[in-house]
């Protein structure tokens, strides 16, 4: 969004300073299109940055075609004023600095799409976002939850690299929705952001943006400004002010660019634009909170906390690095987006019984480990090894009390069958890389 005090008005009526008061530590509960909820918990051990993934094939696919975007379609920051789909050009920031992007096939403007939006009360809306995993988009709240349109969007349709009237790499479709907690109960527009799970690994195409909690200029603000014609705009400039939750800079822009990542020379994406105000264009920014969340999303991996009673565990992922703490047979790891774990830490929650947990992993071009326990990492970080196979077993009145029971994701596998009490799970010699796993504790 932009400057004009009007606007500036009328989107302080839209978000509203709700009377619903959101504690602190509920927050960054994430909230699901499907009325469900995964509580927020802080990670200590969380890396600060995701790293980006570039696809240097800049080909245009074979899916490409020409979509039917509804003339009737609003774009989305114009949506309380709107009358028409004509968006209003004034909330450029002095000169209009923007250009328009000629090839959109090119990183990193293949990785940015085009959405548009269906609410339940049928009206639809244009917005923007970005990929961050093979089939994460992520983007303003307010770009998939609005309690005026109905609560959660009925569908998202994704065009990424989308140039005025064509698709060059297809279309993907929602499949989940997500935001947190207190977008959903207040409309705060220090926590405006969500994400889409997408029906298919459409960023295996196209690549995504990196995350990160370190914001540098210079930045560039690239999306589907609504005076553009539904071709994509880009400028760089400079962060002018910053705070906990949000980041402000002198980036023109108009409606359908919120939910574009704001990303920094590396093409990691540092906030998520939404905002104007007297101090300029602003968006949500990514600080360790929100990364963890994020995180959690591309994942879809309920946190838990990492005090949990019974067994915790989180692993080291390829492009994510530490991933939140999962337990009681979560998923740590990924599926369906052909990343490797690399390491993993595991420990045990019961005052009852003394003991320890003991593992060990084997990985590529090391073999068998030697055996660690009670936290400490078994695999490798920041030297690209997969694991390819784990053993897990208890000590002491713990083994006396429990089987502990694993299984592991597999490249090209899938699940394999549960084994307990330091059998292994997994593959050696096959250059099979792990991809998740999930541990429990089973009573004797």
């Amino acid at each position: 969004m932009k400057k004009s005090n009007l606007v500036f008005g009328i989107l302080l009526c839209f978000i509203s300073f709700s009377s619903v008061k959101v504690h602190a530590q509920d927050a960054l509960d994430t909230v699901y299109d499907d009325g469900t909820l995964s509580e927020f918990s802080i990670q200590e051990t969380l890396s600060e940055v995701v790293d980006t993934e570039a696809v240097d094939v800049n080909s245009v696919s074979e899916q490409g075609f020409i979509p039917e975007i509804p003339a009737n379609a609003t774009y989305i920051s114009d949506r309380e004023e709107a009358i028409t789909s004509e968006p209003s050009a004034e909330k450029i920031l002095g000169t209009d600095n923007r250009k328009i992007v000629s090839n959109t096939t090119i990183d990193p403007y293949k990785k940015i799409a085009f959405l548009l939006i269906t609410y339940p009360n049928g009206k639809k809306f244009i917005g923007s976002g970005n990929l961050v995993s093979s089939d994460t988009v992520l983007t303003a709240g307010h770009c998939l939850y609005d309690k005026d349109m109905g609560g959660f969007a009925k569908s998202i349709a994704v065009y990424p690299g989308y140039n005025g009237n064509y698709a060059p790499f297809g279309v993907a479709y929602s499949k989940k929705l997500m935001t947190v907690r207190a977008w959903v109960d207040s409309s705060s527009p220090q926590h405006d952001i969500g994400a889409i799970k997408l029906d298919r690994p459409i960023g295996s195409k196209v690549g995504w943006f990196g995350l990160t909690t370190n914001p540098t200029s210079p930045i560039t603000l690239s999306g589907y400004h609504g005076d553009l014609n539904r071709k994509m705009g880009t400028e760089t400039g400079n962060i002018s002010r910053l705070t906990t939750n949000n980041v402000y800079y002198q980036l023109d822009s108009t409606g359908g660019s919120s939910g574009s990542g704001v990303y920094n020379n590396n093409k990691q994406i540092l906030a998520v634009h939404a905002y104007g105000s007297n101090y300029g264009n602003y968006g949500t920014r990514i600080n360790t909170d929100k990364l963890n969340v994020v995180k959690s999303w591309i994942t879809l991996n309920p946190v838990a906390p990492t005090n949990t009673t019974g067994v915790n565990y989180n692993s080291h992922v390829a492009e994510l690095g530490w991933l939140v703490n999962v337990a009681n047979g979560g998923t740590s790891g990924t599926t369906g987006q052909n990343r490797r774990m690399e390491a993993i830490k595991i420990n045990i929650n019961d005052s009852k019984f003394a003991g320890s947990i003991q593992y060990r992993t084997h990985v590529k071009d090391k073999g068998w480990l030697n055996w660690v326990s009670n936290g400490t990492v078994s695999g490798t970080t920041g030297q690209k090894r997969q694991m390819e196979a784990i053993q897990i077993k208890l000590t002491g009145e713990l083994s006396s009390a429990y089987n502990i029971q694993y299984r592991t994701h597999l490249q090209n596998k899938g699940w394999t069958s549960w084994v307990s009490n330091g059998a292994t799970s997994g593959t050696t010699g096959q250059n099979r890389q792990m991809e998740a796993i999930q541990i429990r504790l089973v009573k004797k």
